[in-house]
């Protein structure tokens, strides 16, 4: 049963220097120039809350017309890719955070097999999707992949409303609705330059390879 997945890319990003985000990652992975980390706080939100704002975006909006590094909460922008995969580009500023989610959700708008009716329905057909998915994984310019499908970036919420705008990526009724989203979510830090990010799956119904060329631009500052 296919996941909905996101990974990245570029939209219009505007290039303004922004102050990194305050976040607390004890599990954070170090490779060379570049933080990758389990989201737990950003902007206020814990990372569930992130994950229902995230997922909520395909019920409320239409589908986007362009994938990359499209404006997200304050001091990040969100990867949006693609499922065939391929190539992408991205330009950040720096102190940006890249974030990028991989998973499901399940709703009272969508026919079966997305559809549950309650809370507890929606989060058993959440986690089905998931324990059938591949195994994901990221690699950061040279370093070693990092097992993206992890306990270490699992985030799961709870059933949140959305309003579902006709013609929605999901295809799902419009109007009110309420859904459960569940997967892995993470940050990337990147010091300026050009970086490589490589997402590559085993498993379950896999997506092809991605790669995202990612340009931080130094943040200058002026009297």
């Amino acid at each position: 049963m296919p996941l909905r997945c996101v990974v990245p890319a570029l939209a219009a990003v505007v290039l303004l220097c922004a102050a990194p985000v305050a976040m607390a990652h004890p599990k954070e992975h170090h490779q060379g120039g570049a933080i990758v980390a389990p989201i737990e706080k950003i902007d206020g939100l814990t990372g569930p809350e992130v994950l229902a704002r995230w997922f909520a975006q395909p019920y409320e909006n239409p589908a986007p017309e362009d994938y990359g590094c499209a404006p997200f909460l304050r001091g990040t922008v969100q990867l949006i890719a693609p499922l065939e995969g391929g190539e992408l580009s991205c330009t950040i500023p720096q102190g940006t955070d890249i974030a990028a989610f991989f998973g499901a959700t399940c709703s009272s708008a969508e026919p079966p097999p997305f559809f549950g009716r309650t809370e507890e329905e929606q989060l058993a057909c959440v986690r089905e999707f998931l324990a059938g998915g591949p195994t994901v994984t990221l690699t950061v310019d040279d370093g070693d992949p990092i097992t993206w499908t992890s306990d270490a970036y699992a985030l799961e919420t709870e059933q949140f409303a959305v309003d579902v705008i006709e013609g929605n990526e999901f295809e799902a009724q419009p109007g009110p609705a309420t859904v459960v989203a569940g997967g892995w979510g993470l940050t990337v830090s990147l010091e300026p330059g050009r970086h490589a990010l490589h997402f590559a799956a085993e498993g379950g119904e896999v997506a092809p390879p991605l790669t995202v060329t990612v340009d931080v631009v130094p943040c200058t500052k002026h009297h």
